[in-house]
């Protein structure tokens, strides 16, 4: 798995392709990616995998500290796009599969391959390191078990051949040594790459015809190999020679491609090398060949900035692709990519473009009125309102009003005629919301309304057409609500043309890390505070609890996390109860008194606890206790209880 690192410093951004992990970084020349910042160290920090094989940042004792949201780290888990910040840098990698790249990002990708390279082996000044440096790269470069840098004969030199080749450097994948690498490569090969000044590329040299003749070749039983010429100015030809003994078909025309672009480039920095270490005399000759390095990179980045936009408008094609294969519709403001939120997802695309009534059921605070406003604004009714009436929290003798409209005179105070919802919403949506608290007299209306698309307002006698998409939602079994007579059986099948059923959030309990950053972002963005983090083992106790409030009691918490907590919040800070895994503090039962001074305090104690969990708000208390928001405020009046008990 290939991984790109972006570099972002002083408002330019920088990325470099590597084959895998570890990537280490810092000042000096040996790490993989050289770090150009004064409050970096030489060797500052590593990308590497953990032994599960997750990507994990360590930092290695720098002086200034690696950051990680806004915190040093010795070493924490790192995911593809998460920063890191080293002094006035900002790092972020992202993994690449070679499988789904295509031509065009294989291409970008192995030009900033070789762009990183380059800088690497540009700024190695020992020519021994610079050596092992090459080797180890072009092993990491092409994916190789072993790699060999033969030398052939010095210029001059009588009697060129299998004595001649000189081996600087043999190494095996992963740094080791290749010991006795004389007898561990075929000298006819090498020699024939040298003599000829060309490549070499099999797949399989055992039964390949050109080679399988070779004895070294036949005794070796070397299945892939590639060599490839290697000449620097004022030294002899020589030769890079990488291998695998095992494996068939590792190197193809693609990678011979980039190991020849990677030899030019390292006989360029070896020659540079050597012109340092031999003497002052040969600093123009090595001014020469850095100017030729400087040339060769600016070719590569005018060919990269070329190939990066091409590259950035097939990722937008690629994207919009994908997402017109995925969902027909926009589904960004209701947070969930667990299993049962993608099946959901996929239901709202079926029931979108028609003008059917829609049921949505689910338990309180699960979010039904975002799925109905979903559907309106995705569907062809968009253009027009969207209405929401919430039947629980309106008197009965007021709804019918607010639903109809009212004449002039039509009861006491009804000085003027008022249009009612239906009328509001013509051509768009309503949402009845708690459907399931209507009366018997409110069905019987709602039905007809329905049946002939028309409504008569409250004492008035004129009939007007509506052309309304009703989206109702209950937290009720409305079946069961019909076998017990509680619900008219007509209007059920009226409103139940399409049903949707919200899934509880302890039946998507990975979708509850997406909502804490959600309702995080949304607070501090409210109270125009810098974005707070939260600790893993918060996460993971908010994750484990059962949210019987759904994701309206998992708002109320984080909205108090975040009002309550400093730069960061701990598990500490988290509800005691949500941090013991159980559903709220249990009441106690009353004792002494008779039955009905006891049921009396039972019922006073429940009402001020639901009041507490929901942080006084009256609509939500109502519909987890079963009540309308009026019944809700006579009880409170009754027992002389306006607001929650205080702490």
């Amino acid at each position: 798995m290939a991984i790109r690192l972006t570099v972002v410093r002083d408002g330019e951004r920088e990325s470099f392709d590597y084959a895998d992990f570890p990537v280490s970084i810092g000042r000096a020349p040996g790490n993989r990616l050289v770090l150009e910042d004064k409050k970096a160290s030489r060797w500052h920090c590593v990308l590497e995998r953990d032994e599960s094989g997750a990507p994990r940042l360590r930092d290695l004792g720098s002086r200034n500290g690696t950051e990680v949201e806004g915190r040093r780290v010795e070493a924490i888990p790192l995911a593809p796009g998460q920063p890191f910040v080293i002094g006035t840098t900002s790092l972020a990698f992202d993994e690449l599969s070679d499988a789904a790249l295509g031509p065009l990002e294989r291409e970008n990708r192995n030009l900033r391959r070789l762009l990183e390279i380059n800088r690497r082996i540009g700024s190695e000044r020992d020519p021994d390191a610079l050596l092992r440096l090459i080797i180890d790269t072009a092993i990491d470069l092409i994916g190789a078990e072993r790699g060999f840098l033969i030398l052939g004969a010095e210029r001059g030199a009588k009697g060129a051949g299998e004595k001649s080749l000189r081996f600087r450097v043999a190494r095996k994948k992963g740094g080791a040594d290749v010991p006795e690498p004389e007898i561990e490569v075929s000298r006819t090969l090498a020699d024939r790459v040298l003599e000829s000044g060309r490549p070499i590329l099999s797949e399989d040299a055992v039964v390949d015809e050109r080679l399988s003749a070779m004895q070294s070749i036949r005794n070796l039983k070397v299945r892939s190999v590639l060599c490839v010429p290697f000449r620097g100015p004022g030294r002899p030809p020589g030769a890079i020679y990488v291998d695998n003994r095992m494996e068939r078909g590792v190197f193809d025309d693609e990678k011979l491609r980039l190991l020849e672009a990677f030899a030019d480039q390292a006989a360029i920095a070896l020659e540079t090398a050597g012109l340092l270490a031999e003497n002052e005399k040969r600093r123009v000759e090595l001014e020469r060949s850095e100017s030729k390095v400087l040339e060769l990179n600016a070719e590569l980045r005018g060919l990269l900035r070329r190939k990066s936009a091409e590259l950035e408008q097939a990722r937008v094609d690629l994207r919009e692709t994908r997402a017109a294969l995925s969902f027909k519709y926009d589904y960004r403001n209701i947070v969930g990519e667990s299993a049962p939120m993608r099946s959901l997802f996929a239901l709202l695309d079926r029931v979108t473009e028609s003008s059917a009534p829609v049921l949505v059921q689910g338990e309180s605070g699960t979010g039904k009125e975002l799925i109905a406003r979903a559907v309106h604004v995705n569907g062809p009714r968009r253009e027009k309102r969207f209405v929401a009436v919430n039947c629980a929290a309106i008197a009965e003798s007021l709804l019918e009003s607010e639903l109809f409209g009212h004449a002039r005179g039509a009861f006491t105070g009804a000085d003027r005629e008022t249009r009612g919802l239906f009328e509001m919403a013509d051509g768009g949506t309503l949402f009845l919301d708690e459907v399931g608290e209507t009366s018997a007299a409110m069905q019987r209306r709602l039905l007809r309304a329905l049946q002939e698309g028309e409504v008569r307002k409250v004492g008035g006698e004129d009939v007007i057409k509506v052309d309304v998409r009703i989206i109702a939602a209950t937290n009720k079994d409305l079946k069961e609500q019909v076998r017990k007579g509680l619900f008219r059986e007509d209007l059920f099948y009226r409103l139940n043309v399409v049903s949707v059923v919200l899934p509880p959030l302890r039946e998507r309990r990975e979708d509850v890390p997406l909502l804490i950053d959600r309702f995080i972002e949304k607070f501090c963005d409210a109270e125009k505070t810098r974005r707070k983090t939260i600790a893993p083992e918060a996460v993971e106790a908010l994750q484990r609890y059962p949210w019987p409030g759904n994701v309206r009691e998992l708002e109320n918490e984080v909205r108090k996390l975040v009002a309550l907590s400093g730069r960061a919040i701990g598990l500490e800070s988290v509800s005691p109860h949500v941090r013991a895994g159980s559903v709220g503090p249990a009441v106690a039962f009353p004792t002494g008194g008779t039955l009905r001074e006891r049921v009396t305090r039972l019922e006073k104690e429940v009402l001020l606890q639901v009041l507490e969990k929901h942080l006084g708000n009256k609509s939500a208390a109502a519909a987890e206790l079963g009540l309308s928001r009026y019944g809700l405020r006579k009880k409170l009046e009754r027992y002389g209880l306006s607001r929650p008990r205080p702490d």
